[in-house]
Order: structure tokens, then sequence, then C-alpha cells
């Protein structure tokens, strides 16, 4: 590290290159080169990869956010050196642009004030460095610093100097802050360029097709296909390589091309990149057209059928597609839940896994926490699975706190992240549960978090409880457990039900275990584990109130129809989030389907969908092949306006006066009569009730 450390001092000097806006190309092929093997290297050869091209370009954007990503996520303890390392080589070099952008770089989140100031005088340098407008647009767009004209103003300078060379890597700012007409101008910027050069990058036409479909209206949309048609055709006879051939396969499913065309490309594809991600994705979803999952999640032979097929294909897949690392993982487990696989037999290849996983990424919350899980789930080495979840606590303590540290954070929402319970929530209970099936004395930290205030969120207390209980356990407290596990029952958001043919209720066995071993019976047990009157919450469950405003919304769905919320008003309305690379989306969307014949007629409920998919010009596409006609708004640029970050699929309920009183979060597949469920929400919601699921 010393040694690196003075690289970067020496190279102060070094200004950046000709074009501001780009890399150098001979960077950007060595740092293309070092990503596409990555999955196979170490944390330790990646990071020495980094620290040698970092050396060689230390003006190149790309490379030096890559590795400062690195150290920062991955190299906490030498994460210090290396950021003061770079704000002291731009205090030494303050004309040096991609120096002091670099110290703004390191410095955002934690000292932002100071992060703002040398960026400001790396987009004010002799000549302009727009990439620090784009960055401060960021950093103004949303947060404590927030400051909309600042940030239009930013971006405004990044996309006069830079507005050709627009990637995936600037769209955030661009879809929150940038208005219709100046996304089309920079998507013709884009194209002018692109048309010019003799090679041009796949995934640049990508980026280009889903800002010219989002900046147009649904009527140019035929005219703009034949346009994306003849990209593809272009791209195809440029000989791409494997890396390509995900960008070609989506433009032509863009373009609308026949199914036998992209077929036939796909069939391309499993050919000259057999062991690729695109080809195990072109393979495993023909392979779940030609076995449907059962629809009966109680139908144990059924799914023992299916998983079994599944089992055998997802063994040919790890040997094929090699490219695919987390395929080996999942057949192992897979392996485990058939019962292939005795305890002696297992524990040595999760070990194996996890170990794999650590080398490769560095200590990780989650890779300890798959790890233990994989072995709580059967009750196997307790004593190893006790150590696993020691070090993912003490990461997540760690990450914890470093959120908080967050400068960036408004009042309300360091409030709610501080009230959330943080990544500890999510492993305090198995700590706890570990902790007495090892032997252990659980540390004065996990019971300080578990015997401080309860959670807010209502979704959270189970769990919570679960963990008092077996502190409790440990403590030899049973009527103090009997009693947490008791309010662990009553508080959980819903009742366990059967999926993929099993029903497992982790918590119920648990408490019955304490309850019969302190003298009960299970006669009594079965009385005292059943509330007296259960809530509608405590039946339905997986619902919350939303914490935002629907904003008052005027989109328009692929038809060229506009929408208004205003015009929705003395309707109840059902408003599903998805996208089409959404596997949950994917399952959820029949029954939206058949929610909406239902319902089309009438004039009190209204059923529509946001759709969500940045590349706009698959949507149509999918929605003629899979037979939908549900209303699909263009909701991309308004939803990432509503939110840093979300998941999918998402259902809002919206009452006649148009406040927004509920939202699901997920697709429940085990709710066999969805969209009955669905419908009496509705109902409830029409009549100013509360649906089922929220008090």
């Amino acid at each position: 590290m010393r040694i690196f450390l003075l690289v970067l001092t020496a190279a102060c000097a070094i200004a950046a290159g000709p074009n501001p806006c780009i890399s150098d190309p001979s960077a950007h092929a060595a740092l293309q080169a070092a990503n596409q093997s990555s999955e196979k290297r170490s944390i330790a050869e990646k990071r020495k990869t980094l620290d040698e091209l970092a050396a060689k370009y230390p003006a190149d954007l790309d490379i030096q956010t890559q590795r400062i990503w690195l150290y920062k996520q991955n190299q906490p303890d030498e994460w210090p050196a290396v950021r003061d390392a770079y704000v002291k080589r731009a205090e030494e070099n303050p004309s040096d642009p991609a120096a002091l952008m670099l110290a703004g770089t390191v410095l955002y989140t934690r000292q932002t004030p100071r992060a703002i100031e040398f960026m400001t005088k790396a987009r004010s340098a002799p000549g302009g460095f727009p990439l620090a407008a784009l960055k401060l647009a960021g950093i103004y767009e949303s947060g404590k610093f927030e400051d909309k004209d600042k940030a239009r103003e930013n971006l405004s300078i990044y996309v006069s100097a830079c507005g050709e060379y627009a990637s995936r890597s600037a769209d955030r700012a661009i879809t929150k802050l940038a208005d219709q007409p100046m996304q089309a101008a920079i998507a013709r910027r884009l194209r002018a360029r692109l048309e010019k050069e003799s090679h041009p990058d796949a995934e640049d036409y990508e980026y280009l097709w889903s800002l010219e479909f989002r900046s147009r209206p649904p009527a140019e949309h035929p005219g703009l296909r034949k346009q994306v048609a003849k990209d593809v055709e272009r791209l195809t006879a440029l000989k791409p390589d494997k890396r390509s051939f995900d960008s070609i396969l989506a433009g032509l499913k863009q373009s609308g091309a026949s199914k036998e065309t992209i077929t036939a490309f796909e069939n391309r594809i499993l050919k000259e990149a057999p062991s690729s991600d695109t080809a195990y994705t072109i393979t495993y979803e023909r392979w779940k057209k030609e076995h449907k999952e059962p629809s009966d999640h109680k139908d144990t032979a059924a799914w023992q059928a299916w998983k079994k097929a599944h089992l055998d294909a997802t063994k040919k897949w790890a040997a094929q597609f090699t490219d695919v690392s987390w395929l080996e993982d999942n057949y192992l487990e897979e392996r485990i839940d058939a019962g292939e696989l005795k305890e002696a037999e297992v524990v040595p290849l999760i070990e194996k896994a996890v170990d794999r996983d650590v080398l490769r990424d560095g200590p990780d919350f989650w890779t300890y926490v798959n790890g233990a899980g994989a072995l709580l789930r059967n009750n196997w080495a307790p004593e190893r699975a006790y150590a696993w979840t020691q070090q993912a606590w003490l990461l997540a303590e760690r990450q914890d706190l470093e959120r908080l540290e967050d400068d960036t954070l408004t009042a309300e929402r360091r409030k709610e992240i501080a009230e959330g319970g943080g990544l500890r929530g999510n492993i305090a209970d198995d700590y706890a549960w570990v902790s007495k099936l090892a032997g252990k004395q659980p540390p004065p930290s996990l019971r300080a978090y578990v015997e401080g205030p309860l959670p807010v969120k209502k979704g959270d207390l189970s769990s919570r409880y679960r963990a008092l209980a077996w502190l409790a356990m440990i403590d030899g407290r049973t009527p103090d457990a009997l009693a947490y596990f008791q309010q662990a029952l009553f508080t959980r958001e819903e009742e366990p039900k059967y999926f993929r043919g099993k029903l497992e209720d982790t918590l119920r066995d648990e408490a019955k275990a304490a309850f019969v071993k302190a003298g009960g019976s299970e006669k009594a047990f079965a009385i005292w584990s059943q509330p007296s009157s259960k809530s509608p919450e405590l039946a339905e469950g997986r619902w919350e109130k939303p914490t935002k405003t629907l904003p008052a919304f005027e989109l328009s769905d692929l038809n060229g129809t506009t929408w208004k919320l205003t015009q929705l008003e003395g309707k109840a309305v059902l408003i599903n989030l998805w996208a089409t690379w959404c596997g949950p989306c994917k399952s959820e969307l029949p029954h939206l389907q058949k929610l909406y014949e239902q319902t089309k007629g009438r004039s009190d409920i209204q059923v529509i969908s946001f759709n969500v998919d940045e590349d706009l010009g698959l949507v149509e596409p999918f929605l003629k092949e899979q037979g939908y006609n549900f209303p699909a708004l263009m909701g991309y640029s308004l939803i990432r306006g509503m939110f840093d970050g979300y998941g999918i699929p998402q259902n809002w309920l919206v009452d006649p006066k148009g406040k927004w009183v509920a939202t699901q979060i997920g697709y429940d597949s085990s709710d066999t009569d969805w969209e009955g469920s669905m419908l009496k929400r509705l109902e409830a919601v029409k009549q100013g009730k509360p649906p089922a699921g929220l008090e």
C-alpha cells in the first residue's frame, strides 16, 4: 500500500485526457479486460490489478472510481489511508481537475460540503471538466443538500459538453432532472456520434434506444423500431463478441423482430457463447416454458416432480454455464432440499463456498448470513453457523454505523434509518438462536440491541420478540421466553402458507418445543398460541402504509392515451409496478390481467400499471407476446424521481380522493385467489375503509 500511495502522489501532475467526457481508449480497454475475468479472481488479485491500472492511468475516472469502490466496500481497514491519499493529491495539485474530482468522490457522504468545494473547482478548471458537473447534479438532486436549480444547472453544463457521450452511468441524473425535450436532444447527439464511429459499442446503442423510446411519444415508436432494426443489422455485421450479444438481442426484441428471427439469434448465442450469462438466461426461459410451475402450492406430489426436473436441469446448467458463478451454489441448495446429501457431506461444501466467496469478494455480510442460514435451516454444525453469524454481526454493526454517518441524510431519512433496525435487524433473532444452539453467551452488543426499544415498524416486531425469547432461554428465564414466543406468534404479519409443496413454520415449532419442555401439553399449546381475536392485519399481512404522497401524475400509456391522477378521482385504483425483466412480476401479471378483465367495465374501480423498464422498447413486444391489454403507463421517470431505490413488483391502492393508502411489496404467490383478494381490498378502499392487511 505504501508504494502505491507514493505513486499516486508522484502522478498528480498528469492532467485529464484530451476529451474530458470519456476515458482514454487504452485505459478503457484495460479496465474492460480486467472486469471480464473478475468473477474468477480473488479480491487480492482484483485489488492488485486496480492498483496497477490506477498508477498507470491516474487521471482515468472509471478506473479510479472502481478502485475507490473496491477499497471502500471490501477493504474497510485500508480505506482511510486510500481516501486520505486522494485528498492529499488534490490539495497538492489544485489545478488538476481529475485529482479534485476524485477527492470530492472519496469525501462525498462524509464531508460533503468539502466534496462540493473540490468538485466545483474541478468543474471550473481551465477548459472545463463537465464530469464534475454531473456529480454535482447528483449531489444537489436530493437529500440534505437538495437544490433543484443547482442540480439542473450542473446537468445542463454536463449535457452541453458531453451529451453525445451520455451512458447508463449518467442516466439517474438525466432521468430525474432532464425534461423530455432535453432527453430527446441527448439521444440525437448520441445517435450522431455512434453513426460516425466505425466500431460503435453495442451497449451505447442499447442506452440510445432506451433514451429514444422514453423521449418520444408512442405514435413515433413504430418508426423508431425500424431504425433499431437498422442499428441491429449494423452491429451484427461488425462481428460482435459475446459481450455485445445481450445488447443486440435486446435490440432485436425492441425492433419488433419476428419470433423466428429472435430464436435464430438466440441459437447463435448458444453456439458462440455457450457458457455465458446470456446463454443461461435463454436456456432457462425456454426450460420454464416447457416446465410450468404447479399452480397449487399444496400439491406436494406435483411440486416434488417439478423440483426433481429442475434439479436435473440445474446439474447440467452448473456444468455448462461456467460464467454464471452462482449456479453451483444453487445446485447444492437444491440437492440439500431434495434430501440427497447428509450433514457430513454438506457442511464441508458450504464451508468451501463461503471461503471461496470471501476470497473472491472479501468479508461480506450476506456471504456469512447465507452460509449460516444454509446450516441453520437443517440444524447442522451450530458452532460453525455461530462463527459465521458472529462475523456477519460485526460487519452489520460497522455498516449500520457508517450508514447513519452519511451527512447527506435529511433528518427525516436519518430517523427512518435509525428506526429501521439496519442490517442487524436481519440477523438478531438468528444470532440469539444460534448462540443457544452452540452453547455460547451472546455478546453484550446483541443484548443491548435486542433489549433496546422495540421496532417502530410492525413488520419487525415478530423477529424482535423471537430474539428476546431466545435470550431468555439462554438465561434460563422460561416464563419470559414463553411470553416472548407468544408475542412473536401474535405479531407476525402473515401466517406461513404452503410454498412449493411445503408448509414450514419454524417459529411455531420453536415456541411449541419450549412450551412442551416447560411441562405444557400440545392441546394447551394450541390454545396458548392462538390469539383470541385475529385482526385483518394478522390474517393478511404484507401490506404497508405509504410514507410518501402520490404525485399528480400525467403519464402516457403505450397506446398514446394520457392518464392523469385527477381524472381517476371517484374511483378506487390499483396501480401495479412491474418490469419485463422481473421474475416475480411475470408471475403476478397474469392475475393482474384477469383482474383488469373483471373490472374494466366498472365506473368505480380502475386497474392500471406503471412500467419501470429502462428499455421501454421491450415493453410493447412483451405485452403482445403475453396477450396482455391492461393499461401500461410509462412510469420509469416518475418512479425514479420518487425513490432512490425500490423493489418490484408493488401494488398501490389509491382511494377515490386520489390518496395513496396502501402498498404491497412483492408478489404473494401463495394467495390462491389473488384477483378476489385484491378486489376485496379495492371495494374496501372505495368505501373509505382500510384494506385487509392494514389497520
